[in-house]
């Protein structure tokens, strides 16, 4: 089998070099200068924000086959502006553990060591046993949840020519920017603060590919069976809840389109459109919404589309109610006309009302309906049976609305009340309000005609 090393020489395009897999770094320094016609002595390798030394393996840093690593050009009485630490595999950029219980694989052991910032635990499995250290979900190919590398650039030249002082040891130092600084090898760039990414790693992938990583999605090597279907799996969910209940995908996917089913998610301002552990544990909402794409493309679209209108309704706006439009919008002042204009593709130019959702009118929502079910009598369809029958049957269907549901107070949706307390839930907009006073529930409510 063939091994190959993409080198990035300064802005250039990687160049596939192919290797030996027992090679050295100092064999493909020989290729590099070569190719550029350098000498090998000036040649700098830098890979996962370290420079690589000449007698290190590409098994012992971590490269696999279409790895893509920087060279840059130093004279050997030149140091780098700033040589990296020498960090341990242990402590390396792919090093990040996260554990679901405190009782360690059978075989395996607990290993500590004291990173900057303070002691850090990870659990060494047993011998012989791969353990998958990210997972992200790859969009370019595969479109499913695959294993994932770490990967570090420079935040301003966007090259991976920069060496970091110290590798990450918790998920904030990867997902928090300006965590982690170093210095850019690059030349002419002096780039300090260190961007970290992800990539697929079971395809080849160009340098700037990248892809979501689930932070939540973990290797199940504590065989924690699953708290919906109790099988044991591989991959599991860990919902980020002081209990840490797990779910495997499977059921995720399931509990993810039930709530999706009944609007159920909830839209919180610095987290969006999301679900809490399924044990209603508190602080426990999904705050990357990238595990939602575990849902696969069809329902994936669909969780942005109900999280688009979700958001246009809690901050005041309406949808527009013309059949194959459902454009948000976001109407100005109190007035009751609401126009969907047509700008760039989107719009239908229906007007309609903004609090009954029926074509405009003046005066009393209500009686404008009443009026407009009376007098549509079906006459335009006498030549049709079918379509005259048809009209008959949405005629009656508009009475019964009318006749036997009260609107939201938020978000004027058509709500059917059929036994029960008076404490009503928007299905829509999940406004929680009171069918005596159509108002917001409130303890007045429940103390005066909770029953009635």
């Amino acid at each position: 089998m063939k091994f190959f090393v993409n080198v990035r020489y300064n802005t250039c395009q990687p160049v596939p070099l192919e290797v030996d897999r027992i090679a050295t770094i100092l064999t493909l320094k020989e290729k590099i200068g070569t190719r550029y016609q350098l000498p090998v002595d000036e040649i700098r390798v830098i890979f996962q924000g370290r420079e690589l030394s000449d007698n290190a393996t590409f098994e012992q840093c971590d490269l696999g086959n279409h790895s893509c690593v920087h060279a840059v050009r130093h004279s050997p009485s030149v140091q780098l502006r700033q040589r990296p630490l020498d960090i341990p595999k242990s402590q390396g950029l792919n090093s990040i553990r996260e554990v679901i219980t405190d009782t360690p694989p059978p075989g395996g052991q607990y290993l500590y060591y004291k990173p900057p910032g303070g002691w850090y635990l990870h659990i060494q499995p047993p011998k012989g046993l791969y353990r998958v250290r990210f997972h992200v979900y790859c969009r370019s190919v595969c479109h499913n949840v695959q294993p994932g590398k770490l990967r570090v650039r420079c935040s301003k030249c966007k090259q991976g020519t920069l060496t970091v002082s110290q590798g990450p040891t918790e998920w904030g130092d990867v997902m928090v920017p300006g965590r982690i600084h170093g210095e850019c090898q690059s030349e002419g760039c002096d780039g300090t603060v260190a961007e970290f990414y992800f990539k697929c790693a079971v395809h080849p992938s160009l340098e700037d590919d990248s892809a979501p990583v689930l932070d939540l999605v973990r290797t199940n090597s504590l065989e924690v069976p699953c708290a919906a279907c109790t099988d044991t799996v591989s991959l599991v969910l860990v919902f980020p809840c002081s209990a840490g209940h797990a779910l495997c995908l499977d059921c995720f996917r399931t509990y993810c389109i039930t709530k999706l089913n009944s609007r159920a998610f909830t839209q919180l301002p610095d987290v969006g459109y999301s679900l809490e552990c399924p044990a209603g544990c508190v602080n426990s909402h999904i705050r990357n919404p990238h595990h939602f794409r575990i849902l696969g493309d069809e329902q994936y679209t669909r969780y942005q589309r109900l999280a688009t209108e979700e958001y246009v309704l809690q901050n005041g706006g309406v949808l527009c109610p013309s059949p194959g439009c459902g454009a948000g919008l976001l109407p100005e002042g109190e007035d009751n006309r609401v126009v969907c204009e047509k700008q760039g593709g989107f719009g239908c130019g229906f007007e309609f009302c903004r609090y009954c959702h029926e074509t405009y009118h003046e005066g009393d929502c209500r009686t404008s309906l009443l009026a407009a079910i009376s007098a549509d009598s079906g006459d335009d369809y006498r030549l049709d049976p079918e379509n005259a029958l048809r009209a008959q049957w949405e005629k009656q269907s508009k009475l019964t609305i009318v006749q036997t549901t009260k609107a939201c107070p938020k978000c004027n949706a058509p709500t059917e009340k059929s036994g029960g307390c008076m404490h009503m839930k928007c299905a829509l907009c999940c406004f929680q309000w009171c069918w005596i006073c159509c108002k917001e529930w409130t303890r007045d409510c429940q103390a005066d005609h909770w029953f009635g």
